[in-house]
């Protein structure tokens, strides 16, 4: 919703960390032979947890309102009032950095300290598949 920067770093981090995880996975894994037994097992339960959770998902989902609709909140009530407001109550002529630094400045906090976070994952990650 008009919101490239942070599609993008989604996008990016969603990427770079889940190919960091698969090598991860990939390599602690090619020495390794599980018993049959063991291995079916664990085939079923991951499966059956797998299953839960796009049950879970569609659930959940049928009760998303379609995007863009006019009945949620954000349209009927808090759109309207940061735009009526933001110039008065905080003086910033962006909207964008308005909502960024103000409204929504521990969501920024976090956001950020998540991809911190991120990143420094991929760096152990990385780190310890190189020296293996």
């Amino acid at each position: 919703m008009d919101a490239p920067d942070v599609a993008m770093t989604e996008a990016a981090l969603g990427v770079c960390l889940s190919t960091c995880i698969f090598v991860r996975v990939v390599d602690r894994c090619k020495d390794k032979e599980l018993p049959h037994k063991e291995a079916s097992f664990k085939l079923v339960i991951t499966t059956t947890l797998l299953l839960a959770l796009v049950a879970l998902l569609i659930y959940f989902g049928k009760n998303i309102l379609p995007y863009g609709s006019s009945d949620t909140a954000f349209h009927n009530n808090i759109n309207k009032y940061y735009l009526d407001n933001t110039k008065q109550e905080i003086g910033i002529p962006s909207f964008v950095a308005a909502m960024l630094a103000s409204y929504r400045g521990y969501d920024t906090l976090v956001e950020t300290t998540v991809i911190l976070v991120a990143g420094i994952s991929i760096a152990f990650i990385i780190g310890s598949v190189k020296s293996k």
